[in-house]
């Protein structure tokens, strides 16, 4: 396969501080009082980082897809032809809306219109810090994605971390169609 195949970068954003979003959020919300998880929504105003990193590090990249409730910031130059802000309504099924979990938007991203095939997913808190090759996310005579394995135990000390759950289910999923032996071997061999 040819080495210009297209690479799109898709990341995720909201501005948890929009009155409007925060309205339509509240509609939704079972207890408004008790909830303690706003941080995740809110707004570090570092995006423009993740736009730098691209376009210092990875000026190879195709596109770059904004996804966002329908807000986006002020300083983002929307004439950039690298450039494309989607809101979840544009790739998302209607009755799934609004959603305000990253869950269900990561797993419709590939309903992006003109999406590339190969795409790399990024959350507004991940940046690139030096300059990386395309053979990084994809590579091989396929162009097929490169994995990075989570090689850490889960905590047991901390009962509040969800996240270990999910790296749980996701490594039992991985596990129940691929034999690490036979993985690691292949990485080995193919470099």
């Amino acid at each position: 396969m040819s080495e210009n195949y297209p690479i799109d970068f898709v990341v995720t954003w909201v501005d948890g501080n929009d009155p409007v979003w925060q309205a339509e959020k509240a509609k939704y919300q079972v207890n408004v009082s008790n909830d303690d998880r706003n941080i995740r929504y809110r707004e570090w105003d570092n995006l423009q980082y993740f736009f730098r990193g691209v376009d210092k590090f990875a000026p190879w990249v195709n596109k770059v897809y904004l996804v966002t409730y329908g807000h986006y910031p002020k300083w983002l130059n929307l004439n950039c032809k690298k450039l494309s802000v989607v809101k979840h309504e544009d790739f998302m099924n209607k009755k799934y809306l609004p959603t305000f979990n990253c869950n269900p938007i990561a797993l419709n991203i590939f309903r992006i219109k003109d999406l590339s095939e190969r795409f790399v997913f990024f959350n507004d808190d991940m940046f690139l810090l030096r300059p990386v090759k395309r053979e990084l996310f994809f590579a091989g005579k396929d162009c097929l994605p490169t994995d990075f394995a989570i090689a850490s135990t889960l905590s047991t000390t901390n009962k509040y971390d969800t996240v270990q759950f999910m790296k749980f289910n996701n490594i039992t999923i991985i596990n129940t169609h691929f034999d690490k032996k036979e993985q690691m071997k292949k990485i080995l061999q193919n470099g």
